[in-house]
């Protein structure tokens, strides 16, 4: 199985849902790349907003982190963003219900009613047809997407305690805010009391000189080449190549020059075979679909064609 990943986001104010997707080649699914689908975001978003509230569930390997928290920090000191406040809210986990569930949920029916799933293009095609009204917008993630946040968490320090020299239980944490007025703290909340009092960390390193600008910092692109696969999988994918082929070799619709392009694609730039094996797969496919379009082809290949499932 070749992963196939989708971070949605919901504008609750505009009510539109975006869909940032890629696959397992592009990048992993860590915190890194949470937060570059919200920078992803935001800077396609044209608003004057000084404020922003997020609502996210509380996985802490992705969203409730010290990457996450450089990154709201570095958005609230950019001149590039109008935020000057965010709020980051965590739901009580068996306990919400957000947006994006639904979502997720209308994905999910339209991939039980699609019969066939072979490449990343063909999720987002699912993604893109799952709702009729009011669809998704799809955003194919591309390398050069994907940033980190190393830059911004080298000027600062993760420290385990408050200024009050309270333990930081990061697993507890409810609510985080931060502010252009105290660009290098954060404070936090246990619950969503807005009559609890805030937590306040200092994230400052204790050096002479002057203070790191995070909103300034550069983020470097998180990975200067290719995500590779382990050979198990690299293995499974071109044995079922061949099925898919086969698939190709019996389609008459007017799609079958896209997959063909789209299984080229794979082949080469992502699961890196090497250009004698690519030319030898080419020629076979040419040599097919050349005896298809003169009607030599008599339809020895027969049976359903393989779905690769990609979540």
């Amino acid at each position: 199985q070749l992963w196939t990943y989708n971070f949605g986001l919901h504008d609750c104010k505009r009510d539109t849902a975006c869909m940032h997707m890629w696959n397992e080649s592009i990048a992993s699914r860590g915190s890194c790349e949470v937060g570059s689908c919200i920078i992803s975001h935001l800077k396609e978003m044209q608003t004057t907003a000084t404020s922003l509230v997020v609502y996210s569930d509380v996985c802490g390997g992705q969203n409730r982190n010290i990457h996450i928290v450089s990154m709201w920090m570095h958005i609230v000191a950019s001149p590039e963003y109008s935020f000057k406040t965010i709020d980051h809210k965590f739901m009580v986990s068996g306990h919400s219900y957000l947006p994006n569930d639904r979502g997720f949920g209308n994905i999910e029916i339209a991939r039980k009613k699609t019969a066939h799933i072979y490449v990343p293009e063909d999720w987002e095609r699912v993604v893109r047809q799952a709702r009729h009204k009011n669809p998704f917008q799809v955003f194919k993630m591309k390398p050069e997407d994907f940033v980190s946040p190393k830059a911004l968490t080298k000027l600062i320090v993760n420290r385990k305690k408050t200024v009050t020299n309270e333990k930081v239980e990061w697993l507890k944490i409810r609510w985080i805010r931060v502010s252009s007025d105290k660009p290098l703290q954060f404070s936090y909340r246990y619950t969503h009391n807005a009559l609890e009092e805030w937590k306040v960390v200092d994230v400052k390193r204790k050096t002479k000189g002057r203070p790191p600008d995070l909103g300034r910092a550069k983020l470097p692109q998180l990975y200067t080449h290719p995500r590779s696969i382990s050979q198990k999988k690299r293995a499974d994918l071109l044995q079922l190549l061949d099925l898919f082929l086969q698939y190709i070799m019996r389609s008459t619709s007017s799609s079958m020059v896209t997959y063909l392009i789209q299984t080229m694609n794979l082949m080469h730039l992502r699961l890196k075979i090497p250009d004698s094996e690519l030319l030898i797969s080419l020629c076979c496919v040419v040599f097919v679909l050349f005896s298809t379009l003169v009607n030599e082809y008599d339809g020895v290949w027969q049976g359903e064609g393989l779905r690769m499932r990609m979540d």
